[in-house]
C-alpha cells in the first residue's frame, strides 16, 4: 500500500494529542457566510492590512482562487471554486475545467479569518500573528491541535502559474503545482511609500515523511517579484536542505519522536514568525500583491500560509547601489565605519536576489566577516580605474578558499549551502587610490541568511607601492594606508 495511502488511513485510528491551546479563532472564508463572502476575496484583502498601512486596495482588482465550501462542480457561489475577477493581470488565476468535489468532507473552504494568533511559545520563541487571514492548499477549517497526521482537503483543483514557475526554477520542471488558493489584488502607496512589509507563518502535513517527495510550495509577488524566502534564503518549500536548514518547528506528535512543547496548531511542521521585505517597482503607479499556496503533483496533506500585517514602509536605504547606506557618522571612530540596517526575515537582504548596499572603505582587498548569521551573497561594485574583475575566497574555519576568480562586478556571487561567516576579496587595483575617508568609495552589496542583530567587520588588505610622484604621493598614502574596520550593527526589521 503507498504509504501516502496508508498514512491517511492511519489518521482515524490515531487519537488526538492536546497541544497547548492558544485563543485563536477561526473563520472560514465560505458563501455560506453571507455576511462576509464576496467571492473575489475582497473581504480577505482587507483583512491583511495593518492599522495606517498606507496601502490603498484597488476597488473591484481582488481576484480569489479557491475552494469556497461545500459543491458538487467550479465556478462561482454555487459551486466549490472560482469566484469573480478570475484574471490577474495577464495571469488566468483559475482553471478552465469544472472540478468535482469527492465528498462533502472535502469541500470545507480553503481561506480563513483569524484572529489573536497564538499557537504557544516553543524553545523560546512565540508563535504569534497579529490578526489575518489563512491560505491553504486544502481545508482551512483547522484545530488548535494536532489531531491528524494528514489532513487533507481540497482546494481549487487548479495550480497557479506563478507557483508553477519558482518551481521550474528550483526542480528543474519536475514537479507541478496543483489545487491552490490564490489571493491577488492591486493597491496604491501613500506618498513617501517604496516597499512593503508583512508577517507571515508556513506550515504543512507533508513534513517530515514526504519533503523531497511531494515539496508543497507558496510565494508572495509584489509587482509581480516573489519575495517569500525562507530565513536561509530559499523558496518556500519542504525539501530535505530546507529542513535540514533547521528553518521548521518540528510538531509531528504523530509519526517521530515525542514534542516537547508541541504548538497549538494542526500542522505537523511550521516556519517561526517571518517578516517579509518586498520592494516597490517605482515605474509603477498602481502595484500587485499576489499570496499563493498549492500541492504539488497531488492533492493530499493539506499546507497553510498565516498571513497578517501588511503595510506601506517609507523607501529603503541601500535597495540601489546609487544610494548606500551611509556610515552612522562621516568619519571613521577607533573601530572604523559604523553602519546601522534594518533586515528582516524574508526578501530584501535575505535573499541574495535582493542585497542591501553599504560602502566600507578599501585598499587592494577586503575581508569581510559576520557574528551572528552568515553570508549569503555579495555583490561587488564598478569602478572607473581597473578591470572591475575579484578573486572570492570563502573562509573553512582554518584558512581562506579559493571559490572564484575573475568575478565580474555587478554580478551576485551565491555562496551557497548555508553560506559564509567570513570571506575575502581581492583584485582591487592599486592605481584606484580609493579614499578610505569617502563613505561612497567601494558600495558593497551583501545578502544574509538570517536577520536580526548582525556585526558584520569589514578589514582592508593593504599593500605597499613604489613612491610615486610627489603630485600623488598624498592621495596614495590616503588610499593605501589609511586602514579602519567597518562595523555593521543591524537590528530586525519590527512591524506592528
Amino acid at each position: 500500500m503507498h504509504s501516502r495511502i496508508k498514512k491517511t488511513l492511519l489518521a482515524a485510528a490515531i487519537a488526538a494529542v492536546i497541544s497547548p491551546a492558544g485563543a485563536t479563532t477561526y473563520q472560514v472564508y465560505t458563501f455560506t457566510d453571507e455576511a462576509l463572502f464576496s467571492g473575489n476575496g475582497d473581504e480577505l484583502a482587507a483583512a491583511l492590512l495593518s492599522d495606517d498601512s498606507g496601502i490603498n486596495i484597488v476597488d473591484n482588482s481582488e481576484a480569489f482562487q479557491g475552494n469556497f465550501g461545500f459543491g458538487n462542480t467550479g465556478g462561482g457561489e454555487e459551486g466549490g471554486y472560482g469566484g469573480e475577477g478570475p484574471f490577474f493581470g495577464n495571469e488566468e488565476l483559475f482553471g478552465d475545467d469544472d472540478f468535482e468535489f469527492p465528498s462533502e468532507d472535502n469541500g470545507n473552504g480553503s481561506a480563513a479569518f483569524f484572529t489573536d494568533l497564538d499557537f504557544g511559545t516553543s524553545g523560546g520563541t512565540d508563535f504569534i500573528l497579529p490578526d489575518g487571514i489563512l491560505l491553504t492548499s486544502g481545508n482551512a477549517d483547522i484545530s488548535e491541535t494536532n489531531t491528524n497526521p494528514g489532513f487533507t482537503g481540497i482546494a481549487s483543483g487548479a495550480g497557479d502559474q506563478g507557483l508553477q514557475d519558482l518551481l521550474d526554477t528550483h526542480f528543474g520542471g519536475e514537479e507541478v503545482s496543483t489545487d491552490a488558493t490564490v489571493l491577488a489584488f492591486d493597491f496604491t502607496v501613500d506618498d513617501g511609500i517604496g516597499a512593503i512589509s508583512l508577517d507571515f507563518m508556513f506550515g504543512s502535513e507533508e513534513f517530515s515523511e514526504f519533503v523531497d517527495d511531494y515539496p508543497e510550495i507558496a510565494g508572495i509577488f509584489i509587482d509581480g517579484v516573489n519575495y517569500a524566502v525562507l530565513p536561509d534564503g530559499s523558496p518556500l518549500t519542504f525539501t530535505g536542505q530546507t529542513v535540514d536548514a533547521g528553518n521548521f518547528f518540528n510538531n509531528d506528535i504523530h509519526d517521530l519522536a515525542p514534542v516537547a512543547e508541541p504548538l497549538a496548531v494542526e500542522y505537523d511542521g511550521i516556519t517561526r514568525p517571518l517578516t517579509l521585505t518586498g520592494l516597490l517597482d517605482q515605474s509603477l503607479a498602481v502595484h500587485s500583491i499576489k499570496i499563493a499556496i498549492s500541492d504539488t503533483r497531488d492533492q493530499q496533506f493539506d499546507s497553510g500560509l498565516f498571513v497578517a500585517n501588511l503595510q506601506g514602509l517609507p523607501g529603503i536605504p541601500g535597495i540601489d547601489p546609487t544610494d548606500p547606506i551611509l556610515p552612522d557618522t562621516p568619519e571613521p571612530g577607533d573601530d572604523g565605519f559604523t553602519f546601522t540596517i534594518d533586515v528582516g526575515d524574508s526578501g530584501v537582504g535575505i535573499d541574495p536576489l535582493f542585497p542591501i548596499f553599504i560602502d566600507p572603505d578599501v585598499a587592494v582587498g577586503y575581508i569581510y566577516e559576520v557574528v551572528g548569521s552568515t553570508f549569503g551573497s555579495v555583490t561587488l561594485p564598478t569602478l572607473a580605474i581597473g578591470d572591475n574583475l575579484y578573486d572570492i575566497f570563502g573562509w573553512d574555519g582554518t584558512d581562506f578558499i579559493l571559490l572564484a576568480t575573475n568575478w565580474l562586478a555587478g554580478d551576485a556571487f551565491l555562496f551557497g549551502g548555508a553560506g559564509v561567516s567570513k570571506f575575502k576579496i581581492e583584485g582591487i587595483e592599486i592605481d584606484a587610490g580609493l579614499d578610505p575617508n569617502d563613505p561612497l568609495a567601494f558600495i558593497t552589496g551583501v545578502s544574509f541568511t538570517s536577520g536580526g542583530m548582525l556585526t558584520v567587520t569589514q578589514t582592508p588588505i593593504v599593500e605597499a607601492v613604489n613612491v610615486p610622484e610627489p603630485a600623488q604621493l598624498a592621495l596614495l598614502l590616503i588610499g593605501l594606508f589609511g586602514i579602519a574596520r567597518g562595523k555593521i550593527s543591524l537590528t530586525k526589521n519590527q512591524t506592528s
